[in-house]
């Protein structure tokens, strides 16, 4: 008997029936009635295309007689009543599987948490979930006992988890440069405290890197390759795709990215030398990495190692399944 079901109602992490290919994996075919707004929502011939099999639609057939663990996963914060947040599709479909839950006896209630902000989704809850797993998990804050870091979870298309378990190290990295594309904007949320200014550090740091506009996805993803060095800029969350576009592809990220607690154990870490916090710290990490072998080489091999560790298909698995 199968024991896990996975909900995933819009597509947002595919990958996770690669970690756990045992699964059953949910989704909600997109019509008329219900198509997810602003993030990956795809129907299963899309959706077949993109991750090479389907995904279960006859959502009656979950209940606690042939499932122990259900894991859903979805951007938490869209599926909360009365916040400027609230998507009236979210609500709709987190209903759904609330329903599901109070009906049946699961072991194991667990959520996947997609959104941007570092909210601790427990203190949130209208759902009964007593494990939690959350992309933008923030080193600073603190956050209830069933709440566990996992980065790779994401609602952009493609799914960031299956971008890094199928990594590729394999390219040219040969023009020592810094190379950045996307969208520059500012941003800001009182209710969350979260403040983002792309602008204004693009302006200030723009003479030091390779900038360019307009690009395809692919033309994009084939730039990142060419580079030793990439820049990501902090997005309205933390980690961004961006940065695993770069990571899966093996240039040296180069980041302000700065208070993500990625799940590593303890001693292991992004090198500093690869971390900025301002334009000036920017400037000045920047023309090393640049210009001293060793100190690239040093950060590219610490990165490597990080990655090969933590983004395979057996410690995520392990690490999820240790929660149970």
């Amino acid at each position: 008997m199968n024991n896990i079901c996975i909900i995933d109602p819009v597509n947002h992490m595919p990958g996770i029936k690669t970690l756990l290919p045992e699964a059953d994996y949910y989704s909600y075919e997109p019509n008329n009635l219900f198509h997810f707004p602003t993030t990956s929502h795809l129907n299963n011939y899309e959706f077949f295309n993109n991750y090479g099999f389907h995904y279960r639609t006859d959502w009656n057939n979950i209940s606690s007689d042939k499932y122990s663990t259900i894991i859903v996963i979805f951007p938490f914060l869209d599926a909360i009543e009365g916040t400027i947040w609230t998507k009236k599709e979210g609500v709709y479909i987190m209903n759904i599987i609330k329903t599901i839950i109070i009906d049946n006896n699961f072991k194991n209630r667990i959520l996947f948490d997609t959104y941007d902000f570092d909210y601790d989704p427990s203190k949130l809850s209208p759902i009964d979930f007593n494990i939690y797993f959350k992309r933008n998990y923030n080193k600073n804050k603190l956050y209830n006992n069933n709440v566990y870091p996992f980065p790779c979870s994401m609602f952009v298309n493609p799914c960031v988890l299956t971008m890094m378990l199928n990594k590729n190290y394999e390219n040219k990295q040969n023009i020592n440069n810094i190379f950045w594309a996307g969208n520059l904007f500012v941003f800001d949320d009182e209710l969350f405290n979260v403040h983002r200014n792309r602008q204004n550090i693009h302006s200030k740091i723009a003479p030091y890197i390779h900038s360019y506009s307009g690009l395809s996805y692919g033309d994009f993803m084939n730039k990142i390759k060419t580079y030793r060095i990439c820049l990501d800029l902090q997005g309205n969350g933390d980690p961004n795709k961006r940065t695993f576009e770069i990571l899966s592809n093996g240039s040296l990220l180069f980041t302000n990215i700065c208070d993500l607690n990625w799940g590593f154990e303890e001693g292991d870490a992004f090198s500093e030398e690869t971390i900025f916090y301002n334009e000036v710290d920017f400037v000045e990490k920047s023309q090393k990495l640049l210009n001293d072998e060793a100190i690239y080489n040093k950060c590219l091999a610490n990165q490597k190692y990080l990655v090969d560790k933590y983004f395979s298909k057996e410690y995520m698995r392990n690490f999820i399944l240790s929660k149970l």
